[in-house]
């Protein structure tokens, strides 16, 4: 018998792209946060129009899952091998993308022909 998943468990396609679109503004919020000491509600409402803004980005992913599965449902006759190749893009992409965001300043450090790393002229910007 078929097991049903419920509540935090559904999967909802296109929310790993709705999350890659949010990266600029997590670390937009992520900086402003640190950086000014605000009141309570302010922060608050920025929580609320972070969430809102990140629904709004889950909208944009979907249209791209939706792309993604109608361009493999033109080579795959099958509408559940599209879905899934749809699905299988979108996890690629997502981790793709994060592994760039982790591996890309480590190599600019190892590679970098100064003496001075990267975290050292981050420093000294100040």
């Amino acid at each position: 018998m078929k097991r049903r998943l419920k509540g935090a468990a559904r999967y909802f396609p296109g929310c790993l792209y709705g999350l890659l679109l949010m990266i600029p503004l997590s670390v937009v919020i992520g900086i402003w946060w640190s950086e000014h000491s605000v009141q309570l509600w302010v922060k608050s409402i920025a929580l609320i129009l972070f969430i809102a803004f990140y629904l709004i980005c889950c909208k944009a992913g979907k249209k791209i899952f939706d792309f993604t599965e109608r361009k493999f449902s033109k080579c795959k006759k099958n509408r559940k091998k599209a879905q899934f190749f749809a699905k299988l893009t979108e996890v690629a992409v997502f981790f793709g993308v994060i592994l760039l965001f982790i591996f890309v300043p480590l190599l600019v450090e190892v590679y970098n022909e100064n003496s001075s790393s990267v975290s050292e002229s981050i420093n000294s910007w100040d």
